[in-house]
């Protein structure tokens, strides 16, 4: 399997690194690709960007891959939102059409972001929720053992 990893607004591709996430998945067996966002990282900004410059949290990247999975679920062997921004602009019956296995990872201290978009997600038909004790929003940061390892098990049944 071949996974793009994103980043939250406080952070950038290098998290996936420092974190140890990209050579876990190497020494796995599974090709990882972790990109800078534009206006993140190494990457330049662009307008477009700009639009979600209002938006809170690490959970940004929402704004990039919830509309893909909207348009091309259908590609993806399975998705992993970790609290994301934009749960809310997809209606119920749009999250029923998509048959993507999703495991939806969040932090039980994160009571806003979290939970918003955990009472959302829970509309797909085939996923799985991991809610990471004593972990705040940013809960691969908390608790990276517990994300990884769920992670790891996720990914072994999609294949």
């Amino acid at each position: 399997l071949q996974m793009v990893l994103l980043h939250g607004q406080a952070f950038t591709s290098k998290t996936w690194e420092e974190l140890g996430t990209l050579s876990l998945l190497a020494s796995n067996g599974y090709q990882a690709l972790a990109l800078d966002l534009p206006g993140f990282g190494n990457s330049p900004d662009s307008e477009p960007a700009k639009a979600f410059s209002g938006s809170s949290g690490p959970s940004m990247s929402g704004h990039y891959a919830l509309p893909f999975l909207q348009k091309h679920s259908a590609q993806l062997h399975g998705f992993v939102p970790i609290a994301p921004v934009g749960t809310r602009g997809i209606t119920p019956q749009q999250y029923r059409d998509i048959q993507t296995p999703t495991l939806i990872i969040y932090g039980e201290l994160d009571t806003n972001l979290g939970a918003q978009s955990h009472k959302n997600l829970i509309q797909l038909p085939h996923h799985t929720v991991v809610k990471l004790a004593g972990a705040r929003h940013a809960c691969y940061m908390d608790k990276p053992r517990e994300f990884h390892r769920a992670l790891l098990d996720f990914l072994s049944k999609l294949e």
